[in-house]
C-alpha cells in the first residue's frame, strides 16, 4: 500500500517510525495479523508470535518475513479444544492449559531491542509482567470489550432464553483482568468499548480507540447488484453472542431469504432448531473465502449483525465498502458506522421486534438500485485500509512512549 503515497506522507511513515521497534502476541486475531504485516513492510516488526498457520499469512499483504514470526505453542488449536469433541468442563481445562503453556513458552521470544509489545487480553499474562520488567511498554489489545461486561451480558442473555451460560474460564478472566492492571495502555476497537472500560473505572488516557480496517482489495463495490428473492446475509459463527437467537427469531417471521455464511457450531444447531421455524428459507453456506464473501455482500439486499456484545464487527464494514446497507445491534461496535436510512439502522441489543422492525426497514430501501449501493459503499469514506489502522496505532504507541519519557 506505499504505492500512490506522496512524499510528504512518506516523510509522516519515517517520523512515526523512527527507529521504533514493536512485538505483537496474538493467538489468531486478524487485526492484529493485519498490524503486524503494516509493520513489517515499513521495518517496525519486532516479532509475531501466534498460532496463526505460517502457511496462510500470506495472505495479510506478504509483509511477514519468516525469521519475525514465531509459534510459542504450535499445538494450542489442538489443546483449546477446537479439534477435540469433549465435554465443556474438559474443553475449558484444555484452554486454561494451553493459554498458560503458550504464555510461558511466548515469553521467551520478544526481541532485545522491542520499545512497545501489543498482546491479546486473557492470554499472556506471564509474558507482559516480564516485559514490563524489562521497560517494554505494555498495550494490551481488547478485541470485544471489558472482560467483565462481556461475561455479565452474556450470562444475563443465555438465563434469559433459559440456557446455562458457561462463560471464560475463571482463571482466565481474572487472568485478563491483571493484565488490564499490568498495560501502560488499553487499545480497543471502538467507541462502545471504549465507554464499558470508562465505565468500569478506567483513566481516559489509558484507554484508545483504534477502529478496524478494512482490506480493500477485496472488499469494494463492484457493481454487483442483488437479484431474485430477497435475501439477506449473516457472516460469522452462529451463537448467542452474535445474537444467533434474535436473528433466527425475527427472520422466521419475515418473507425473505436468510443465508448463513460461516461456522455452525453444535450451539448453533440447538439455536436453529429452537428458534427457525421459516422452512426452506433458511440458506446455510459455510465458511467463505474473502472473495466469495464480498461476492455474496454485493449480492445480498443487507448485512446483519445482531450482536449480544461485539468489540466491533468487521463484517459490518466489509458489507458496507461491497455497497450492502447493515443492520447492526446498538451493542455492536461497528453500530458507529450506520446512518439511519442512508446504509442501513441499527436495533436495540436482545430485542428480536426491535431487529425485525430494522431489517423491515432497510429492505424498503433501494437496495437494488446501482446509484443507492455506491452511495453506501461511500458512505463509510473515513473508513480506510489496514495501513491507517497502523498509522493511528503508531500515533498512540509513539505518543506513549513519549508521555512514559
Amino acid at each position: 500500500m506505499m504505492e500512490g503515497r506522496s512524499f510528504a506522507a512518506e516523510a509522516g511513515v519515517s517520523s512515526l517510525v523512527d527507529g521504533l521497534r514493536v512485538s505483537i502476541y496474538t493467538v489468531t486475531h486478524v487485526h492484529l495479523l493485519w498490524l503486524a504485516s503494516e509493520l513489517g513492510r515499513i521495518g517496525a516488526l519486532g516479532c509475531l508470535i501466534s498460532a496463526y498457520p505460517h502457511s496462510r499469512l500470506g495472505k495479510f499483504g506478504g509483509y511477514l518475513k519468516q525469521d519475525c514470526v514465531k509459534t510459542a505453542f504450535g499445538v494450542w488449536p489442538w489443546l483449546a479444544g477446537g479439534r477435540l469433541r469433549c465435554p465443556n468442563w474438559a474443553s475449558s481445562g484444555l484452554k486454561v492449559i494451553s493459554f498458560l503453556l503458550n504464555d510461558r513458552a511466548a515469553s521467551r521470544f520478544a526481541p532485545a531491542d522491542c520499545d512497545v509489545v501489543v498482546a491479546t487480553s486473557g492470554a499472556y499474562l506471564y509474558t507482559l509482567r516480564r516485559l514490563a520488567e524489562r521497560g517494554v511498554k505494555v498495550i494490551v489489545d481488547e478485541p470485544a470489550t471489558h472482560v467483565g461486561v462481556r461475561e455479565a451480558l452474556l450470562k444475563q442473555e443465555y438465563e434469559r432464553i433459559g440456557l446455562r451460560y458457561r462463560g471464560e474460564p475463571r482463571l482466565l478472566v481474572r487472568q485478563a483482568l491483571k493484565e488490564y492492571g499490568v498495560a501502560h495502555q488499553i487499545q480497543v476497537g471502538s467507541w462502545v468499548a471504549h465507554g464499558d472500560f470508562l465505565e468500569s473505572g478506567f483513566q481516559l488516557g489509558r484507554v484508545v480507540v483504534n477502529t478496524y480496517g478494512v482490506d480493500l482489495s477485496r472488499f469494494r463495490f463492484e457493481h454487483r447488484l442483488p437479484s431474485g428473492p430477497r435475501r439477506v446475509l449473516f457472516a460469522g459463527n452462529l451463537r448467542v453472542e452474535k445474537g444467533g437467537h434474535l436473528l433466527l427469531q425475527a427472520l422466521s417471521e419475515m418473507d425473505c431469504e436468510l443465508w448463513l455464511a460461516g461456522s455452525i457450531s453444535e450451539e448453533g444447531k440447538m439455536l436453529i432448531r429452537r428458534f427457525w421455524h421459516g422452512g426452506d428459507r433458511l440458506r446455510l453456506v459455510g465458511m467463505l473465502p474473502s472473495e466469495r464473501l464480498a461476492q455474496l455482500m454485493s449480492e445480498s439486499d443487507a448485512l446483519i449483525l445482531p450482536s449480544v456484545q461485539d468489540g466491533f464487527g468487521m463484517v459490518v464494514a466489509q458489507a458496507l465498502k461491497c455497497g450492502s446497507p447493515v443492520v447492526v445491534s446498538t451493542r455492536a461496535g461497528a453500530s458507529s458506522l450506520v446512518k439511519s436510512g442512508e446504509n442501513g439502522y441499527t436495533f436495540t441489543s436482545g430485542d428480536a421486534a426491535s431487529l425485525k422492525g430494522a431489517v423491515e426497514a432497510v429492505l424498503k430501501l433501494p437496495t437494488r438500485e446501482r446509484s443507492f449501493r455506491l452511495a453506501v459503499s461511500e458512505s463509510v469514506g473515513m473508513l480506510g485500509d489496514w495501513w491507517g489502522y497502523t498509522e493511528r496505532f503508531l500515533v498512540a504507541a509513539k505518543s506513549l512512549l513519549a508521555v512514559e519519557s
